[in-house]
Parts: structure tokens; sequence; C-alpha cells
């Protein structure tokens, strides 16, 4: 299954839980929203068919409210080479001793929509009483790990089995089995780069325990029974204590999309130290001689990096470019290389990613010719922290100039989130864009907050903010402007 094309959901299980048990999902959904985009629904079934009806993917891969990911490349390439195999659901398979049936654990599960389809789109089945006949099974004898988690289930001739008491999923895995398929458990290298947080486990001492190492990194916490949920504080902990994110080598956004003040001239443009979307803006904003290019990150590596390609970079070959630069860029916690597909090679991603650049010039010699302007051009670089030190962005604005910002989703990252959660971060947002209001009014700011996507005058932004109730998923934000 060359063609294998897998797209992801969340099970939005949030309203489940209390309100500040609900509060720590939302910023573990929406940390996880801001790297795979996607689709967020609060029924299973109705994600199954949306994604069977609308979208072109072949598989499917569902993860419950309060699912987390450790390294999104390495587990987006697992994924695809797993439904590259045979199965039409696979899933954490449970049977334990009392269990009459097997069951799924909701925490994550995969579905090959192509065969769901043809096995009459079974519904998953959720827990329920009431006398049924279901398929009959043969188990492994490997289990993933204890006695109850069975490597895999496949059909038996036997006699159907009688059940008065089903758990969640029992259905189609009946399903599965009637049409002649196995059903397989999620594969140890999967498992690995993944976790759940077990919200209906005690989930008010992970509430304080989230905010006391959200506060102070080094914060002693209350033991938990669940290991799981110790492990998930620690990994929080270690992520916030490291506060340490990738170099990102593309943009993960568009690099230019039309607007209707395309003819305003821009004295300056920001961008962070990513990719090379402030090259594109100001080529197809005009290619002014006389814009200063800022560049800003709080990641003072990023800005190493950035600087060392303005200046050196001839415009082509960015993969070997950078590999003599650092042989340890396929390392996915030091760069990010932007919207790698799972069966890219790292160098198959970069050479693709930058002839998407050379497309907006028409061709590489165009480009490289104004790549070398655009390196004449005056730049300058600022290291800061625009959620928690904004300031230091907003004195360098001259208040009679044309200022042309892009945050990027810098309010909608993951690492923000995690550290300071949503309701802060639009908070800070919309403090940023009032001192920008008032110190350079005529400065335009574009990027993403967990609200909608924006790009106006900064005396439009914060009261946008204000008005929209609700955070919104970035699928929704796509499909529904």
């Amino acid at each position: 299954m060359a063609d294998v094309k897998v797209g992801y959901a969340i099970w939005n299980r949030r309203k489940q839980f209390q309100a500040n048990i609900e509060d720590v999902l939302i910023d573990l959904d929406f940390a996880l929203d801001s790297i795979i985009v996607p689709y967020v629904n609060a029924d299973c079934n109705a994600i199954l068919n949306h994604m069977a009806d609308f979208t072109d993917f072949t598989h499917v891969v569902i993860y419950a409210s309060g699912t987390g990911l450790r390294r999104s490349y390495a587990l987006d390439s697992y994924w695809h080479d797993h439904c590259q195999k045979p199965w039409m659901i696979s899933g954490h398979i449970l049977m334990h001793n009392e269990d009459q049936y097997p069951n799924l654990h909701e925490q994550a599960f995969a579905i090959n929509l192509s065969l769901w389809k043809l096995c009459g789109r079974p519904q998953l089945g959720y827990r329920e009483k009431g006398i049924k006949h279901l398929v009959p099974f043969t188990r492994s004898n490997q289990n993933i790990h204890d006695d109850y988690t069975p490597r895999w289930l496949q059909p038996s001739h036997s006699p159907l089995l009688h059940t008065d008491q089903r758990k969640f999923g029992w259905n189609i895995i009946s399903k599965s089995l009637e049409h002649g398929f196995r059903v397989v458990n999620v594969p140890i290298n999967i498992r690995e780069q993944k976790f759940y947080i077990y919200p209906e486990d005690d989930g008010q001492k992970l509430v304080k325990a989230v905010s006391q190492v959200r506060s102070n990194h080094d914060a002693m916490v209350e033991p938990f029974e669940n290991e799981t949920q110790e492990k998930f504080i620690e990994w929080l902990r270690h992520r916030l204590k490291q506060a340490k994110t990738p170099v990102f080598l593309f943009n993960t956004g568009v690099l230019w999309f039309e607007q209707s003040y395309i003819e305003i001239k821009a004295d300056s443009l920001w961008t962070t130290a990513s990719g090379f979307k402030s090259f594109v803006e100001w080529y197809m904003r005009g290619a002014s001689a006389e814009c200063r290019i800022d560049t800003y990150d709080y990641n003072s590596r990023s800005l190493n990096v950035w600087r060392h390609i303005h200046a050196n970079w001839q415009g082509s070959d960015l993969y070997s470019f950078m590999k003599d630069y650092d042989p340890n860029i396929e390392i996915e916690e030091e760069y990010c290389w932007g919207n790698k597909l799972a069966h890219e090679t790292f160098r198959q991603a970069s050479n693709r990613q930058e002839q998407e650049i050379v497309d907006y010039f028409g061709d590489r010699e165009n480009m490289i010719k104004h790549w070398k302007i655009f390196q004449g051009l005056f730049h300058c670089y600022h290291h800061c922290n625009l959620v928690t030190g904004y300031h230091d962005m907003v004195r360098h604005l001259e208040p009679s100039k044309t200022h042309f910002i892009w945050i990027n989703n810098i309010f909608f990252f993951r690492q923000n989130i995690l550290q300071y959660g949503l309701n802060y971060l639009n908070t800070k947002l919309c403090d940023f864009v009032d001192d920008i209001a008032v110190q350079a009014p005529n400065t335009y700011v574009f990027g993403q907050c967990s609200k909608f996507y924006f790009g106006h005058r900064v005396d439009d932004i914060s009261a946008e903010i204000k008005r929209v109730p609700e955070h919104r998923h970035q699928w929704d934000m796509d499909n529904n402007p």
C-alpha cells in the first residue's frame, strides 16, 4: 500500500470532566493540535464518517483527549509504516480475565477507512449491557505487556460467543473478525512516542501537579498511584526546564497569500528566526531596497543559524549547506524540517520545500538574483520572548513607520501552551497588540491564536480576540473561517 495517507483526529472527551481537569485537557489537546492539525469531534463515529467521506486519507488515527506526542516526525513515519499492513482496526487491545470479549483502550486507535467502508461502516461499540452473540476469535500467545494485551486477534471457527456486557471497541473488533481481518495491537515503536494522562484517575491531583510544575519547574509534587501520570509530570517538568525548541529550517505555514493591502509599502518586515517567510514576503511585496529585515526569536541558537544562512547561503541545496554547518541536522529535537512528509528522507523534504520557494520566483536564476539583493538589505536580529518580554520588540518600532510583523503561531505554539496555557497566551497577545497600537499604530500583525488566524492592523486584533468566546482547533478554523 504505497499510497497510504494517514490523517489524524482528536476524540474530544473534555466535557466529561470537571472544569479544571477540562482546562488541562484543552491545553494538552491544543498542544497536540499545534503540530499535527487533527480533525476534532466529540463523536467517534462522526469522525470516521467525516474522514471517509470528506478527505482523501486512507487511514485515520484517533487520539482521545489527554494524549500527547513525543517525537512527531518519527511517530508519523511509524504510523505510516504500520498502516501498510492488512488490518481494518489497530488499537490497544485489552482482554482481562473478567472480560467477556476483547475491547480497546480509548486512548488511541487507527482504522483503515477503505476496509471500514467495505465492512459496512461498523460502529465502534461503546460500553453496554444486554445479550449479544459475537464472532469468536483466537488470540496470540504473546502480549505487549502483562497478560491481558494480546498482540493480535484472528477469526476462529468456534461457535458464536455469548456476552451480556461489553466494553469500548467490541463491535468493530467483532465486525473485523467477521470479515476475516486480524485485529492488531499498537506496536512498541508507536507506544514509545506517545503518552496518555488518564484524566479519569484522580484528575484533581493531576491538575494540582501541572500547576505546581508550571510555576516552579523544580517543585516537589505528591506521588501518583498511576505510574503513567507520574511519568507525564516528569516529562512536562523536563520539557519546561529544558525549554529547548528545534531550529525551524522551513516554515510550516504559507509563505505568501494575497491580501487587500498588498499595495501598502512595508518599512520593516519582522519574522521569527525560522524559514524563508521574510524573503518571500519581501519579494512578493515589491522587493524594496529600503526595506529593513528584522529577525527575532527567544531561541538564541535559531538566531545564530539564520544569521549564518542569511549571510552565507548561496541560494541552492540548503540541505548540504546545513550538513556542512552541523552534521546533526537530522536529529528531530535539534532541527525541524518544516512540512516533512512521512515517507520522505530529510534531503527529499528539504529539496521539495526549497523548490516551493523557487516557484514564487519563477525559476532558480531569479530566486538567486533576489536572494543576493535580500542579503544586502539592512538586517537586525533580536533575542526576545514575545509572551513575557514583548516590550523588547515594541520599543524598536518607529512610530511613523509601517511595520509588518509575523508572529506565526507563537501564541499557539506547543511549548508555550504547555508552559502557560491557552487562556494566559490569549491575554498576553491582547496586551502585546494593544502596546503596539500605542507605539506604532500603522503596524500590521499576522499570525494565529487559539481562536482565529489574523492579519490586521493592531487596533483590530485584541477586540476580536475578546469577542470570540471559545478556543477553536485549526481544522475548524481552516474549514470554517
